[in-house]
């Protein structure tokens, strides 16, 4: 005999009882838990639920009036879940005068680039470059085709006078590996 358990689409949500316990426990073990509304509360403890975040280590948090956020260990976690094998991110600082009015990066703001690149598209990228050279094609005929080596682009921008616990660098940074992550990460992006 077959056995099967009866799902739902609420299913991955988690039971009441489960984000009841986290709702208690996120009052006494989060800082500022004890600050936030109950809904606020619930709502995180359901989006902590429903994406496998950790609240208590930043994956997840909450910022009362804006909603949900995924802070960037959480897009970390999720881009490890996603990838078939490992990423790894270039950064670079944006100064070219134009680039920056493309961008329209503030003046006086500190900005980077996040270059993110992933194992599995890199792997691909390889094999296709290889199949056309075999064939006799040369290398600036292939390089045409499918161009250079694949990433996802993220920007990161850190303007004059805001205040951050992070160094300003470190903080433009981080914005920019997070927007990278994020595009990277489909299943967050509804937050």
């Amino acid at each position: 005999m077959t056995e099967y358990t009866k799902t739902t689409a609420i299913a991955q949500f988690g039971s009441r009882d489960d984000v009841r316990e986290i709702v208690t426990r996120l009052k006494m073990m989060t800082p500022g838990g004890g600050k936030l509304q109950a809904a606020e509360l619930l709502a995180l403890a359901q989006g902590a639920v429903a994406h496998g975040l950790d609240p208590l280590n930043g994956e997840i948090w909450i910022i009362p009036g804006r909603g949900l956020m995924i802070g960037v260990k959480g897009l970390r976690k999720k881009a490890r879940e996603q990838v078939k094998g490992n990423f790894w991110i270039d950064f670079r600082p944006i100064e070219n005068p134009e680039e920056r009015a493309m961008l329209r990066i503030p003046t006086g703001a500190l900005a980077y680039e996040a270059r993110l690149f992933d194992s599995e598209n890199i792997r691909t990228f390889a094999e296709t470059a290889e199949r056309l050279l075999k064939t006799g094609i040369p290398w600036d005929a292939v390089k045409d085709m499918v161009g250079s080596k694949p990433y996802t682009v993220g920007i990161g921008v850190l303007k004059e006078g805001e205040h951050s616990k992070m160094e300003p660098s470190q903080c433009a940074m981080k914005r920019a590996e997070a927007d990278a992550l994020d595009a990277q990460v489909p299943s967050l992006r509804m937050l």
